[in-house]
C-alpha cells in the first residue's frame, strides 16, 4: 500500500505520523514529568517556608512585645491617683478649673484591663491644649483616648464657659497572665 503513495503523499503522511507520536509522547511522558515538576517546586517552597517557621515566630512574638510595651502599662500604680495629681497641679499653675474626675471605670478583655478615667476641666483653649499636649509628652499617665470641647452659655450672667471632656486610658495585664 506504501508503494502506490508518491512521495508527497508518504511525506505528509510521516509528518501526521510524527505529530501524532509527539502528542502521544506529552501526553503519557512529559506531560506527567512537567506536573511533578511544579509539584517539586510547591513543596520545596512550603519546605523553606517550615524551616523559617521559627524565625518568623520569633520576630512576631519580638513584634507583639513591642506593641504590648507601647500600649500596655506595667507599672502598677494608682492612675486615678496620678492623675488627679498631675490634673489638679497643672490646673494650679495655669488657672484652669477642675470640674468633675468620675470614678475610674474598668473593663476586662481577654487578658487586659482597661482603666478608663474621664476629667472635666473649664478654662481657656490654649491651657486646655497645652494641659492635653503635657499629658500626652510629659506625664505619663496613660493615652488620651478622646477629647472633646464644648462651649455653652450662662444665661444668667451671659458668660461664655468653654469645658474640655478628656478621656484617658491605661491597660494592664492580668496577674494570672503576667510572667
Amino acid at each position: 500500500m506504501l508503494e502506490k503513495l508518491s512521495y508527497k503523499h508518504k511525506y505528509y503522511l510521516l509528518l501526521a505520523a510524527l505529530a501524532l507520536l509527539v502528542v502521544v509522547m506529552y501526553v503519557f511522558a512529559v506531560k506527567k514529568t512537567i506536573a511533578v515538576i511544579a509539584e517539586h517546586n510547591d513543596l520545596s517552597g512550603k519546605i523553606e517556608l517550615a524551616a523559617s517557621a521559627p524565625q518568623q515566630i520569633v520576630a512576631a512574638e519580638a513584634q507583639l512585645k513591642q506593641m504590648e510595651q507601647l500600649v500596655v502599662n506595667e507599672n502598677p500604680l494608682d492612675f486615678e491617683q496620678v492623675l488627679l495629681e498631675q490634673v489638679s497641679g497643672f490646673c494650679q499653675k495655669n488657672g484652669l478649673i477642675l470640674i468633675e474626675f468620675p470614678k475610674t471605670t474598668v473593663s476586662g478583655y481577654r487578658d487586659y484591663q482597661i482603666y478608663t478615667n474621664r476629667i472635666v476641666l473649664e478654662g481657656g483653649f490654649k491651657k486646655m491644649v497645652e494641659f492635653i499636649y503635657e499629658a500626652e509628652q510629659k506625664y505619663n499617665i496613660g493615652k488620651i483616648v478622646s477629647v472633646q470641647f464644648k462651649r455653652t452659655k450662662d444665661m444668667r450672667s451671659k458668660r461664655l464657659y468653654l469645658y474640655a471632656y478628656i478621656y484617658f486610658q491605661n491597660i494592664q495585664i492580668t496577674q494570672t497572665t503576667q510572667k
